[in-house]
Formats: C-alpha cells, structure tokens, sequence
C-alpha cells in the first residue's frame, strides 16, 4: 500500500471519528451554551426594534452591521438623543447579548443621561431603576464572569444613588429603602458588639436562604399553601409575588403602629384591602395556618431575590460575614455585593484586565467608607421617612480590607509600586484614618483616638511625599490636630454629618448621661454652630426634588437631628432603662423640649416592644398635641409639592 493511500485512510479515519465526536457533543454544548445564554438572536421578536430582524437576516454579516449600530448609538448619545440611543442599544443587546460595554452604555444612558433630562423625581427614578434592572436583571445574566459590567453596576448604586450630586438622590435612597424593606422585611436591631450584630443579620438572611427553592416543593411539603394561595387570588387579588410581600409589610407596620402607639393609620385607597387584611386575620389566629404563611412568605422572598434580582442569599451572608451587619436597604450595601462579585467571578477569566481589578476594588473600598459614614438607617415604611448616620462597627473593616486589598494586588503586580512617593490608596486610608480620629474624639474615645493618629504618623502604608502642612498636622496633639482638620475640611457633606452626629452623641453620652451639664451645653453649642454653618454655606434647593437640598447631609432642622441621634443612643447603646429615662426626661422638661418632641414617636416604635411600663419611664413630652398638628401641616405641604398637577416653585 502506498504512502499516500495510507495517508489518506488515516485522515478519512480522524475525520470520521472527529465527525461521530461532534455529533455526540453536540447536544451537551448546546444545552450548556444555553444555560448559559452564549448565543445569538437567531430570530425577531415581537416589539424588537427593527434593526433585530436586519441584522438577523444579515447571517455572517451580522458582526458588520452591528458595528455600524454602534457607532450610530455613539453619534446618537453626542448629539442628546439619548432615546434614540437607547433603542439602538437594545438592539445591539438582542444581536450580541455578549458584549459587556454595550450593556455599560445602555445602562449608563438611563440612569445618567435620560434621567436628569426629566424633571421629576419619581420619574428620574424609574430610569435609573431601569438602568440598574437592566445590568442586573439582563446584563449580568448574559456576562456572568465580567467584571466591568458588575463594575458598572456597582458605580449606578454608590454613585448615582448613594452620591449627592443629582438633585434627586434623596428621592433614590427613598425608593431604594422602600423596595428592600418590603423585600426582605426590617432588618434586626443592632447588637452590642459587631460579631452579635453580624450573626443576628446572618440568621435573619438565613430565614430566606433555606426556604423552598420552588413553588412546588414548597406545595409537596406544606399542603396549607395552595388553600392559602388561592384565598389570596380569589379574595384580595393578590399573586405570591412582591405584591403580597408589601401587603404583608404594610399590614406589619400598621399593625404595629396601633399596638405600640394607638393610632390607626389611614391608607390610601389604593392601598386598602379588606379581602386581605380578613385572611391575614384568619391566619394570624390559627398556629399551623401562620407557619405555613411565614414558610411562603421566606420562599417568595428567595424565589424574586434569584430570579428577579439575580442574587444568592448564600452569597449575601458570606459578604455580611466578611463585610459586617450589612443593611440591605442601604445603596452601598448593593455596590459592595456586586463589586465583590465582579472580582471573585472575573478571576475565573484568564484575560481579565488588570485596571478592571483594580477600579473594582476602589469601589469595595469606597462602599465601606459610605458604609461607616453613612450605614446606620432609620426607615418607616408607613410615612416614607428616610434617615442615614455614621455606623461605627464599620471602622477597623475598611483598614483591614484596604490593606489585604493592597498586599493582594503588590503580590500579583497589579497595584502601584510601594516605592512610589504618593499612592491612591494610602492618600485613601489616609482620609479614612483621619474621620476615625476626629470621630472617635468628639465621642469621648480618646483611646482609639490617638491610636488611630498614632498609625497615621507611623503606618507602613504611608506616602512617602506628603505636604508640609499635613506633616505638621501630624506632628501636632491630639487637640490641636482635631481644630487643624476642621478648619480643612468643613465644608464637605460627610464631614459636617460626622462631626454634628459625633457631638450629638458626646453631649449625650458624656454630658447628660454622667451629669455633666457643661459638657453637654458646651457639645450641644457646637454640633448647632456646625449644623448652622454648613446648612446656610452648602444648602441648595433642588428642582426635581424641590422639598430637599442638594448638598443636604442632614435634617435641615437641627431639633430633628439631635432627636434621631438621641433615639439611636437610647435603642442601641448599652444603658439601662432608668438612665434612658432620666436621659429623657430632662430633655422633655427643660428649654430642648423640641428635641424630646422629635423623638417621642419613634422612641415609641422601637423601645416600647421591648420596655415594660413603657408610658411611664418615657411620657408623652408636654406640648406634643401642637406638635403633631404642625407635623401634620408638614406632611400636607411635602404632598402639595410633590402633586403632579401642582407647578412646580421655583
């Protein structure tokens, strides 16, 4: 036999033994590219913009013409149109659902640049909600191991919706809020240390995590169910969806605000449901029936937080564990999660680029300063009031994950040379050290104080260029470092927030609680200059949420402020009840009356479950009956301003 012949027989050989391989792989490939979304619109649906159906048709020459929509989309987005831009986006998404950067672009042109084109804060509102659906609803999904759209994702809710610089982000945290505390239900209170506080929020996300994972296993597993479901359907109209959730939620807080303060609150009529509110009763009185509901609750929670918000419940407490008691309801809880996720997927990639990494880990950064600086929230559901504070159990967490951040990038020749004379992230940790300083001082830590100023002047992580005024800061005491900062830094939101929040908080603490009179006034004194000072400087009315200010860091009315410290003081801090009361009363009676008036209601939201006898450790402060009616001529003003058929004021 020839050479040749052989030669032939054997490649007909590899041929067909290449041929039988393929076709019994085949089926497997296609079922794992199709789990995993890889492939292209091979056909127009109903509604697709009509660029779908003419890229489709185009076959092969498909990768040419969605170039050419690219660009289109480009020109489209420098000229303003940004709608027209966004049509064309969606259809590119449809063409070639992998790839990452369109999604950026499409996502980005809703919540930035359609937004602040709408005057209204509802409306802004649902185009960046839009925006951040569609990275983590469709994007991600689509994309699951890049790390550029989680980072995009990431940016929309420390930026868009936790930063201040659009006029309606009060308006996002709001909605934000709103949306996760029906979702998940109010988070639980706080413990005394940050490991309690870390495992009570693990087991309230447990609750979720270990529910059914389907309907019918739910069904299979708790017969109950289905009579319940179809009670709900047939008498209240209401799905096992979010729906139900917020009837669920509503009902909660009504109910609790007739238990614990006697008054009925009056829902809007479209928010009224007397099928449902009869069934909730029903079940609420028959033991089996209310464990049964709570079981479906939990698994409607779980099912709408996988396959709506494309988020595991598993991966949520690994971060709580790693992060610390994070409140869902919070915009930098949100970024931490997906930027986190971002790098733990996008390491599976082995061309991942090394300034995504890098620009994703800023990011994690930035979310735990937002999170110390802002974490603590007080919300009510019932009348949409939104409240955010300073979370100390987030102050050792951004060092220890800046400098594990930074070693793991040094390590892998990532990060910037040690040996540089100035470096992001120490002039970062550099900011952050010097909040821990001032904070800790105005709550009378003195301790921690100084020993965060000791690891500013002697950190190996320090820049080696520094300016001369910082080097003698540094070199000065403690006190004089703390009127030197000031001076510096007065004028920014965070740090004026801190700084009224931190001598709230001292006057309390150090002053009224120990009986130490001046102190207090002296704290009072100057946490109200300070209020005073940056309210009449950085306060600007907006137009799309023309109720609040743009720079507005806190409660305009320095009464409220100190009220929503005060509260804060008396549910979480370690004090007995005796004290919180002598606390109170002082207030109650003496010339900050107004204060004490500011707190009595959600004073009785969150103690009076807890404190027997609560009505006469905490009365009623005198003059409330005025104080209620002004609230009430408050809220009628915020709902005339925020009437659609109103013009707006300038």
């Amino acid at each position: 036999m020839k050479a040749d012949t052989r030669i032939q027989m054997f490649a007909a050989v590899v041929l067909a033994l290449s041929a039988l391989g393929a076709v019994a792989l085949a089926p497997v490939v296609a079922a794992v590219a199709g789990q995993a979304q890889l492939g292209y619109a091979d056909r127009a649906e109903e509604g697709d913009p009509p660029e779908v159906a003419l890229g489709v048709a185009l076959g092969a020459f498909r990768g040419l013409f969605v170039n050419v929509l690219w660009f289109r989309a480009h020109e489209l987005k420098q000229q303003g149109r940004f709608h027209e831009a966004v049509e064309l986006s969606r259809a590119i998404t449809k063409l070639q659902p992998r790839f990452p950067r369109v999604w950026g672009f499409h996502a980005w042109n809703m919540a930035y640049n359609i937004s602040v084109a709408t005057r209204a804060a509802e409306e802004r509102w649902q185009w960046v909600d839009a925006g951040v659906r569609l990275l983590r609803s469709e994007g991600i999904p689509r994309n699951p191991n890049d790390m550029q759209i989680h980072r995009e994702l990431a940016w929309i809710f420390i930026h868009k919706i936790q930063g201040i610089n659009d006029d309606a982000h009060h308006h996002y945290k709001r909605e934000l809020a709103r949306e996760w505390h029906i979702l998940l239900g109010p988070p639980p209170r706080r413990a005394e240390t940050v490991e309690e506080s870390i495992e009570r929020h693990v087991l309230f996300l447990e609750q979720f995590a270990e529910a059914h994972d389907t309907m019918e296993e739910l069904l299979a597993d708790v017969p109950q169910v289905k009579t319940m479901i179809r009670r709900f359907r047939e008498e209240a109209g209401v799905e096992p969806d979010f729906n139900l959730l917020r009837r669920y939620e509503l009902g909660n807080a009504m109910g609790r605000a007739y238990r614990e303060e006697g008054v009925q609150v009056q829902l809007v009529e479209d928010e009224t449901n007397v099928g449902f509110d009869r069934i909730m009763s029903e079940i609420m009185t028959d033991e089996d029936l209310a464990r049964a509901f709570f079981k479906l609750i939990n698994h409607v929670r779980k099912r709408i937080l996988v396959t709506e918000y494309n988020m595991e419940p598993q991966r949520m407490i690994r971060y709580t564990r790693l992060y610390g008691p994070l409140d869902w309801r919070h915009p930098a809880a949100h970024s931490l999660y997906w930027a986190t996720r971002g790098v733990s997927e996008g390491l599976q990639r082995v061309n991942i680029e090394d300034f995504d990494r890098i620009n994703t880990d800023r990011i994690i950064l930035h979310s735990i300063q937002e999170l110390f600086r802002w974490g603590t929230i007080y919300y009510d559901l019932l009348n949409d009031s939104y409240v955010q504070m300073i979370d100390l159990d987030y102050s050792d967490r951004y060092g220890q994950i800046m400098l594990g951040v930074l070693e793991d990038r040094v390590q892998a020749g990532e990060a910037e040379d040690p040996d540089r004379f100035f470096r992001l992230y120490a002039a970062g940790y550099e900011n952050f050290l010097r909040d821990l300083v001032r904070i800790y001082y105005r709550v009378g830590d003195f301790t921690r104080a100084r020993r965060y100023l000791q690891e500013l002047r002697t950190g190996e992580w320090r820049n080696i260029h520094q300016p001369i005024h910082q080097l003698q800061e540094l070199e000065s005491t403690l006190e004089e470092f703390i009127v030197l900062d000031m001076k510096e830094r007065i004028t920014a939101p965070d740090f004026a927030q801190s700084e009224v929040v931190t001598s709230l908080r001292d006057a309390f603490l150090r002053g009224l609680l120990r009986g130490d009179m001046e102190l207090f006034e002296r704290s009072m004194r100057y946490a109200s200059e300070v209020h005073r000072a940056y309210m009449t400087n950085q306060a600007v009315r907006t137009i799309s949420d023309g109720d609040r200010w743009r720079m507005e860091a806190m409660d305009p009315r320095f009464a409220y402020v100190a009220a929503e410290v005060l509260v804060s003081i008396l549910a979480s801090e370690n004090i007995g009840t005796w004290q919180a009361s002598r606390m109170y009363r002082t207030i109650a009676q003496g010339p900050l009356r107004g204060i004490a008036q500011a707190a009595y209601e959600p004073l009785v939201a969150v103690l009076k479950p807890h404190v027997e006898d609560f009505d006469q450790w905490f009365p009623e402060p005198p003059g409330m009956d005025e104080f209620r009616a002004q609230q009430e001529r408050m809220r009628e003003e915020d709902r005339r301003r925020r009437s659609p058929d109103l013009p707006l004021e300038r």
